[in-house]
């Protein structure tokens, strides 16, 4: 987590513990900025993900030219069993991590609107309280 959101987050807390309105405003900008921050990401991993693919003929050919057929018995499987695995570990990697950005999306959405709802109700006086 990059250092702005995790001070942002820190004073947040601190704020929210003090009971103050500017709470939400800081999560709000915080849940705004990390939703960016996931759409840049899901952005450059697409491409990382289509140069991997598109790129395979290149890839194949370099490792043929550091493998020569003359010194491996089978160079042109051993390229292309190495390059499955870096296809599938690229795809795991941006999936896992993609996976994750959406998941601390939706823990601050729920927590700004838990913050939302405190506020709402805060000046509501109960029935059993007296005025």
């Amino acid at each position: 987590m990059p250092v702005p959101f995790f001070v942002a987050m820190i004073f947040d807390f601190y704020m929210c513990s003090a009971g103050s309105k500017v709470s939400l405003g800081i999560t709000i900008a915080i849940y705004s900025l990390l939703a960016l921050v996931s759409l840049l990401g899901l952005a450059v991993g697409i491409y990382a993900i289509y140069r991997v693919f598109r790129d395979s003929g290149s890839f194949i050919r370099d490792c043929l030219a550091e493998h020569p057929p003359t010194v491996y018995q089978d160079s042109h499987g051993l390229c292309s069993q190495g390059l499955k695995i870096v296809k599938g570990v690229t795809v795991t990697i941006f999936i896992v991590f993609w996976l994750f950005e959406i998941y601390g999306c939706v823990i601050v959405k729920n927590y700004s609107r838990q913050l939302e709802d405190e506020y709402a109700v805060e000046g509501v006086v109960k029935d059993t309280e007296s005025w």
